[in-house]
């Protein structure tokens, strides 16, 4: 059986503790950084520039959904934690095993609303025709990613709670390298456009969860569930949607990008890069001509 990284963080040195917790976290945020850079960075310079418009007019939504993923995970995290640090294992158990159902209920809705109404809300938030179909095409696929996110964040989350930082980094890098990968060969090779960037970045995502998954399971005791642990316990799933009321909404707040207008100007900046290639012209726009 591999070798747990669960640490007791109520136990030995606070500094050194808190370091060796948050130094894998800052990394992981900067991993997660260039991992959402990658596909506009390879759309932009290999596809088209309303291509790269596309992708940016779904931010704000693929945004929300997966902020909403993280929400739940987090609190997750704070329910496992507050029992591990008790040393109340039973509940430890019955928390993740319930996380389980609060995780994919929520995720396959969020799935299904986002790959169902794609159109219509990229309609309703003024996307112009040019990117709508790219547009529609990028969020339906990562969309359906949105079950994968959940389960990794939902396990990152868990192991963050039992004192190991280190391995949802390990996961997040390898997952990263793939997307990378994946997104030049789906391009570049089999120019498959934004289908392919959004392919990679589904298959990344579900690399990362079936790995949490596998690792949590054969080395984490608390992952290995009886047919009692298994059991719906509700108060623990309320307790859970209680608590994303606290996280999400600070998700949320870091996007300060309003959605409503985003598809306009992504289409905008597009049409003028396009413009800008054809004409062959580097001069940059005055002040008066950049008004939206």
């Amino acid at each position: 059986m591999a070798k747990s990284n669960i640490l007791d963080m109520t136990e030995g040195n606070p500094t050194s503790l808190l370091l060796k917790f948050s130094i894998p976290m800052l990394i992981g945020n900067l991993f997660q950084q260039f991992y959402n850079m990658v596909d506009a960075m390879i759309v932009g310079n290999y596809v088209s520039a309303n291509a790269l418009g596309a992708v940016g007019a779904t931010g704000s939504l693929n945004f929300l959904f997966f902020s909403l993923s993280f929400g739940l995970a987090s609190g997750i995290g704070i329910m496992v934690s507050q029992y591990f640090g008790a040393r109340d294992e039973q509940h430890v158990t019955k928390t993740i095993a319930n996380s389980i159902y609060v995780l994919l209920s929520t995720a396959i809705i969020m799935s299904l609303i986002g790959a169902l109404f794609a159109r219509p809300i990229l309609v309703g938030l003024n996307t112009p025709a040019v990117i709508l179909e790219d547009a529609v095409l990028y969020m339906q696929v990562t969309c359906a990613g949105i079950v994968a996110i959940s389960s990794y964040n939902g396990i990152a989350a868990i192991l963050r709670a039992l004192g190991d930082s280190k391995t949802p980094l390990l996961f997040l890098v390898v997952a990263c390298f793939i997307n990378i990968g994946l997104d030049l060969l789906f391009v570049i090779t089999f120019q498959m456009g934004v289908f392919g960037v959004a392919l990679a970045t589904l298959i990344a995502q579900a690399t990362a969860a079936i790995g949490c998954i596998i690792y949590a399971v054969r080395t984490v005791p608390y992952f290995r569930f009886s047919k009692d642990d298994l059991k719906p316990e509700w108060s623990i799933i309320v307790k859970c949607f209680r608590i994303v009321h606290f996280t999400s909404p600070g998700q949320n707040s870091r996007n300060p990008c309003p959605p409503l207008s985003l598809g306009r100007h992504a289409a905008i900046c597009s049409a003028r890069a396009a413009k800008a290639r054809q004409s062959g012209s580097t001069r940059r726009p005055s002040r008066r001509s950049a008004r939206w």
